[in-house]
């Protein structure tokens, strides 16, 4: 079938099994290419690849990134980390480095402490400069095993030519802003910008401060519209009333960049199973405070 036709697509799962095949028109989006019951069962995160291993854009169109009569393959792993104070000494683990980036005062500080102790931390109410973490470590293991320490980055503000430096060797990035500051906003283009410049692969775009609705500025929709413009997951929160949103957004940004390294450390299937390499945490100490 041409490509001007459309697209017949079959879908193999990692073992080399036909999972699903059908024939979809060029406007299609990848995202209508079914991969399993999302509503009903959350705790599974599904990707489809493409030929060479890529993770493909459930908003990419298929007449952008697969040729005619493409064969994809469907990657299943759960989402769901579990919280550990150590790993067994004969355990390899990994790093991923998360970067935060907002305007002043949207929440970065906060999150670090609702994600990694469940506790709130009022910035205005106690001084930046005895609370601004640099990095924090929560260590977590994944369904299959896999034993990770993730780095969240709360970095100063620097000046807007300094910020590409905030995403430099980042995995990931979460992109916040105050749902009741426009100018928070408008300000995450530049942050985006600098995250993709820097090669940054995986993001996602956080609203905080939902518990003050009445106050709100940015609506759901207008959030979401932007955030679907510019490929983002979108999770609305509130630092000060819990952690919901914020565990989802994590496991997420985790499960993308396992996803993303997993494609591109193994042939490319089908058949086969990525693996994930190891690489030994250099720095042994928990967080960092400035």
């Amino acid at each position: 079938m041409s490509s001007c036709d459309g697209f017949y697509v079959s879908v193999f799962t990692m073992a080399g099994e036909l999972y699903h095949e059908a024939s979809y028109s060029a406007t299609a989006r990848i995202g209508d290419i079914p991969v399993g019951v999302r509503s009903e069962d959350s705790t599974l995160r599904r990707q489809l690849l493409d030929p060479s291993g890529q993770v493909l854009p459930d908003h990419a169109l298929l007449a952008d990134v697969l040729p005619a009569g493409a064969q994809l393959q469907v990657l299943l792993q759960k989402r769901q980390l579990e919280r550990v104070s150590s790993f067994p000494s004969s355990a390899s683990h990994r790093a991923l480095q998360i970067a935060l980036a907002g305007q002043r005062g949207v929440g970065r500080t906060s999150l670090v402490s609702r994600y990694c102790r469940d506790e709130f931390i009022d910035t205005r109410r106690v001084m930046l400069s005895v609370i601004q973490v640099d990095f924090q470590i929560q260590r977590v293991v994944t369904d299959d095993g896999a034993c990770l320490r993730l780095l969240l980055w709360d970095e100063p503000e620097t000046h807007i030519a300094m910020a590409p430096l905030r995403f430099r060797q980042k995995h990931a990035a979460i992109l916040i802003f105050d749902i009741t500051n426009r100018r928070s906003f408008e300000d995450l283009q530049r942050w985006l910008t600098a995250a993709r410049d820097a090669n940054v692969q995986t993001m996602v775009l956080m609203g905080n401060k939902s518990d003050l609705d009445l106050n709100r500025q940015i609506s759901h929709e207008e959030a979401q519209s932007f955030a679907d413009a510019e490929g983002l997951p979108y999770f609305e929160v509130s630092m000060k009333e819990g952690s919901q949103g914020i565990e989802e957004a994590v496991n997420h940004l985790v499960f993308d960049v396992l996803a993303k390294l997993a494609a591109t450390e193994s042939p490319p299937p089908p058949p086969g199973t990525p693996a994930l390499t190891s690489e030994a945490e250099t720095n042994p100490s928990s967080c960092h405070i400035l």
